[in-house]
């Protein structure tokens, strides 16, 4: 869903059924980092994600561009060191040329599987 702030109220009616959780960050705008960081952290305290191993995958996008944060300081500008019961990932990515966006996917695909072996080892 997007991101735009008229659309995040509708972000919570897909919580209780979502398997995983994707952030597009735009890397080169520094200033939006800090709405994000809030966005986040609302999001993982809300009663139906709070509780729940959700995967969370963050594209770093337009990393082509000269003034664009790196991974490791997105991640220090959201907290993500403080995230400790999700697993969590950032891929540098280029929407524009495809850049990145296989291996996030592929990291996503991945936890997602774990997630739902897990719970079906615990139902048995």
């Amino acid at each position: 869903m997007s991101g735009a702030t008229r659309y995040r109220s509708l972000w919570e009616h897909h919580f209780k059924s979502c398997q995983g959780i994707v952030f597009v960050i735009d890397s080169s705008d520094r200033m939006r980092l800090v709405v994000v960081k809030d966005e986040l952290e609302l999001l993982l305290q809300h009663q139906d994600i709070a509780n729940r191993r959700v995967p969370i995958l963050f594209f770093a996008n337009k990393m082509d561009c000269a003034d664009a944060l790196s991974s490791v300081k997105i991640a220090a500008g959201l907290g993500l060191e403080k995230i400790k019961d999700k697993p969590w990932h950032i891929s540098s990515s280029n929407a524009l040329t495809g850049e990145g966006l296989q291996d996030g996917v592929q990291w996503m695909v991945h936890q997602i599987r774990e997630c739902v072996a897990s719970s079906k080892e615990k139902s048995t």
